[in-house]
C-alpha cells in the first residue's frame, strides 16, 4: 500500500521541481522567451505543473483512502483540471508539431512574416480550448454517498450506455487526432529537411542543425507522450467496452495503477526530455546552478567576514563570566 502513493509522491516533487526550473530558465532567457518554440514548450511546462499539482496528490490521496474527503466541488474541480491540463498538453504538443513543419517547409515566410506574438496568441487559443473541453468533466463527476462515506465518481450510474461515448470522445479528441496529425506533420518535417541537405553556406547549415535539433525536442517529447498516456486511454477503452468479457481481478487493478503511474510520470519527464535534447538548455542550467552557488559562497564569505569583524580586538575586555564554553 505505501509503494504506490511513495513512488507518486517522488513524480510530484521530481515534476514540480524540474518543470518549475524549466518555467525559471525560459522566462529569464530572452532569447528562448522570444523563441517559438521557446514559448510552446513554456506553455507545455504550465500544463505539466497544473497536471501535477491539481491531479496526482489527490488521487495518490484517493488511492491510500479510497473515500472522498473534500467535497462535491473539489471533486468536479480536480477532475476539470486533470482533463482540461491534458487537452492543453497534447494540442501544445500538436502545435509544436505545426511549428516546426512550417518552419523547416517555408522557412523564409517564417523569418520575414512570424513573430513570437503569433505564437503566444496560438498558446492563448489552446487553453481557452482546452478549458472549454474540460468543462463536460466537471458537470459529469460528483461525489455519491455510500454507507456514510463519499466517493468522487462520474454520474453515469443511471445512464451508463452514455459513459462509453464520454471517454471514447476523449480518447480521440485528447490521443489519436493529435498524434495522428503529429505523425503526418513529423513525417513531412523530416522529408523537408532531408530535401535541404544540399543547402550550401555556414549560415545555411548551423540554420539547418538548428532546425534538426528542435525538430528532435519535439519529436522526443511526442513519443514519451504517445506511450505514457497510452496504458490509461486502453483501460479506459477496455472498462467502457469490453467489461463483459473480463473478471476485475488484482493484476487488472495493478494495470490500473501502472497505467495511472505512466500518465503521471509524464508531466515529470518531459522537462527532463527538453533537457536531454536541447544543449541551450543543458548550458545554462549549469550556468544558474553555478550562479546559484557563487552567490551562496558569497553570502557565506560576508557573513563570516562579518562575524570576524564583531570580534572584539582587546580580548581582556570581555568580563570571564560572560564566557560560555
Amino acid at each position: 500500500m505505501i509503494i504506490v502513493p511513495s513512488i507518486y509522491a517522488v513524480a510530484i516533487v521530481g515534476g514540480c521541481i524540474a518543470n518549475g526550473a524549466l518555467i525559471t530558465l525560459l522566462c529569464k532567457n530572452r532569447r528562448q522567451k522570444y523563441n517559438s518554440t521557446g514559448i510552446l514548450v513554456l506553455n507545455l511546462a504550465i500544463a505539466d505543473l497544473l497536471f501535477l499539482l491539481f491531479w496526482v496528490p489527490f488521487h495518490t490521496i484517493i488511492y491510500t483512502m479510497s473515500i472522498w474527503p473534500f467535497g462535491d466541488f473539489m471533486c468536479r474541480f480536480i477532475h476539470y483540471m486533470q482533463f482540461s491540463s491534458m487537452f492543453a498538453n497534447v494540442f501544445t504538443l500538436t502545435a509544436m508539431a505545426v511549428n516546426r513543419y512550417v518552419a523547416i517547409r517555408f522557412p523564409i515566410w517564417t523569418r520575414l512574416r512570424r513573430n513570437h506574438k503569433d505564437v503566444v496568441i496560438i498558446s492563448l487559443v489552446i487553453w481557452i480550448v482546452a478549458l472549454c473541453l474540460g468543462i463536460p468533466s466537471s458537470l459529469i463527476y460528483t461525489t455519491v454517498e455510500y454507507q456514510g462515506n463519499f466517493y468522487c465518481t462520474d454520474s453515469f450510474q443511471d445512464k451508463r450506455h452514455l459513459r462509453p461515448t464520454f471517454f471514447l470522445l476523449n480518447f480521440l479528441i485528447g490521443y489519436v487526432i493529435p498524434l495522428s496529425t503529429i505523425l503526418i506533420l513529423s513525417t513531412l518535417t523530416v522529408c523537408n529537411m532531408w530535401n535541404s541537405t544540399n543547402m550550401e553556406g555556414i549560415n545555411a547549415a548551423e540554420s539547418l542543425r538548428n532546425k534538426r535539433r528542435a525538430t528532435k525536442i519535439v519529436i522526443s517529447l511526442v513519443l514519451v507522450f504517445a506511450c505514457m498516456w497510452f496504458p490509461y486511454h486502453l483501460f479506459w477503452i477496455w472498462v467502457n467496452y469490453f467489461h463483459d468479457s473480463f473478471e476485475w481481478s488484482y493484476a487488472f487493478y495493478y494495470f490500473q495503477v501502472f497505467a495511472y503511474l505512466l500518465a503521471f510520470t509524464n508531466s515529470a519527464l518531459n522537462p527532463l526530455v527538453y533537457a536531454f535534447c536541447s544543449e541551450t538548455f543543458r548550458k545554462k542550467l549549469c550556468i544558474w546552478s553555478k550562479r546559484k552557488q557563487d552567490h551562496s559562497f558569497l553570502s557565506h564569505s560576508r557573513l563570516t567576514n562579518h562575524s570576524i569583524r564583531s570580534i572584539p580586538q582587546n580580548t581582556q575586555e570581555i568580563p570571564m563570566d560572560k564566557i560560555s564554553l
